[in-house]
Order: C-alpha cells, then sequence, then structure tokens
C-alpha cells in the first residue's frame, strides 16, 4: 500500500508518475503496462473511481502522480523534440521495435483466459477503423492541430494510453498528426495548449473509466485484442520504410529492449507475490 503521507510514498508515487509520464509520450510504450509492472495501476484506477467517495485521499494521490507525470512529460519532451525534428525515420523504428517487442506480454494477458478464434473479429473490426480513420485525417488536420477540440481529443487519447493496457497513445497522436504538437506544448510551457490536453484526459477519464474497466474484467480477450487493432492500425499509419541497415538494428535493439523490461519486472512481481 502506497502511503500518502510519508515521504517514501510520497517520493514512490511521483518516481512512478515520471516513468510513467515518461512512457505516455513515448510511441511503442504504454504507460498502463508500465503502471502495473511498476504495482501502481490498482491504485490509480481505484484513486480515478472512487474521486467522490474518498474525494481528499484520491485528489492528494492523483495530485502527487501527476506532478511525477508532467515532470517526465517534460524532461523526456526536450529531449525528443530534436530527436524527432532530426531523426524522425530512425525514432520511428525504435518505437517500432518496442512495440513489437511487448506483444509476447501483451498476447499472454489478453488469452489469460483461453483463447476464441473470435478474438480476431473486434481486433480486425479495430483495425479496419484505425486505418480508416488515418485515411479519413491524413491531409485535413495539419491545419487545425492547434484547434482545443483537437488539443481536447489529444488529451483523451492519452488518457485511453494511461488505462488500457497495451495501447501506445503516442503512436496514435502520431497518426493523426497531433505528437509534435503534444511535445511542443510541454517543453514550451503553452499553458493554454496544456490546459485543453489536459481538460481531454480528465473528462474522458471521469466520464469513461468505469466503462473500460468493465469491458476488461467481463470483455476480457475481446477488448485486449481490439485494443491490439486499434495498436496495428496505428503503427501502419506512421510506417515509414526501410532506407538504410540501422533502422533493421534499431528495430531489432528496441523489441531486445522492451522484451527483456517485461521478463525483468515479471520477475520482480512474482518476487513480490
Amino acid at each position: 500500500m502506497i502511503g500518502i503521507f510519508n515521504l517514501y510514498g510520497f517520493l514512490n508515487t511521483v518516481i512512478c508518475g515520471f516513468i510513467i509520464g515518461v512512457a505516455g509520450i513515448t510511441p511503442g510504450l504504454s504507460g498502463s503496462v508500465l503502471a502495473i509492472s511498476l504495482g501502481i495501476y490498482p491504485k490509480l484506477l481505484s484513486s480515478v473511481m472512487n474521486l467522490r467517495k474518498e474525494l481528499k485521499k484520491s485528489v492528494c494521490f492523483l495530485g502527487i502522480f501527476a506532478v511525477g507525470a508532467l515532470l517526465g512529460m517534460f524532461l523526456f519532451g526536450v529531449v525528443m523534440k530534436p530527436l524527432l525534428e532530426n531523426f524522425q525515420r530512425s525514432i520511428i523504428w525504435l518505437f517500432i521495435g518496442l512495440i513489437t517487442g511487448s506483444v509476447p506480454a501483451f498476447m499472454k494477458e489478453a488469452t489469460q483466459k483461453g483463447f476464441k478464434i473470435s478474438y480476431v473479429i473486434p481486433m480486425i473490426f479495430a483495425f479496419a477503423i484505425g486505418v480508416f480513420f488515418a485515411t479519413l485525417t491524413e491531409h485535413k488536420l495539419t491545419a487545425s492541430v492547434s484547434s482545443p477540440v483537437m488539443l481536447f481529443a489529444a488529451g483523451a487519447i492519452l488518457a485511453i494510453g494511461a488505462v488500457v493496457p497495451g495501447m501506445s497513445s503516442s503512436f496514435v497522436l502520431m497518426q493523426i498528426g497531433m505528437y509534435d504538437k503534444l511535445i511542443s506544448s510541454f517543453v514550451c510551457f503553452k499553458w493554454l495548449d496544456m490546459f485543453w490536453i489536459s481538460l481531454g484526459a480528465v473528462v474522458f477519464l471521469l466520464t469513461t473509466i468505469k466503462l473500460i474497466n468493465l469491458a476488461f474484467e467481463k470483455l476480457h480477450g475481446y477488448a485486449h485484442f481490439a485494443a491490439f487493432g486499434f495498436l496495428l492500425s496505428s503503427v501502419v499509419g506512421v510506417f515509414p520504410g526501410i532506407e538504410h541497415i540501422t533502422d533493421v538494428f534499431l528495430f531489432i535493439a528496441g523489441a531486445l529492449l522492451i522484451y527483456a523490461f517485461g521478463v525483468i519486472t515479471k520477475s520482480k512481481v512474482k518476487k513480490q507475490d
């Protein structure tokens, strides 16, 4: 149990928030998967779901967590912005590798209660919707990425990655042309943009958290495979093509890195149990 009013609890919550904040803006990483690995995921869900019942306790915990997450987003954004500007294709290949390396762990979680061939249906349906949305918005979003509606939507997409295991919000934001805008909003302290992004995340969480939690509890396999379909469609949307052998090396490095991380965190969880 994480203590809110002691130094260890405070630092632990801030550090977890920092790590998950970094994951939230790193294409290929899922903030919710890291939250599960760090053991803070149940606390996050219960704090949001019981916000009215335990207002003071929930607000205190979420506030401390948000400080760490925002700090992580800012510091990592400072590094990520110039990298994407100068080495976009290489960075995307690294991130695709991160996603590929996380597939085994994701599939193990998705098939925890067994596999049904019918799970493929929501995956294909979600993939088709994602690809259709990408082609529909490919040439229409660049002129309106600064609009409050798009910033609000970006915040909601970030929130999805925070509660849906395996979802990489940043890859989806890349697909719709909002990723660069998100990074610059935090790095350049564009307070109005940050307000709309934060509002989108908060509103989405408060209005859908119980429904999402219920879907993943009652329709475990179907929900996970649908999430995987959306994730695959976002990869297709930003696929950069292979131009150099370093692209392959970066892909392999990313896959091995996240796979090793999953093995290490899994062993730690087993020791704690």
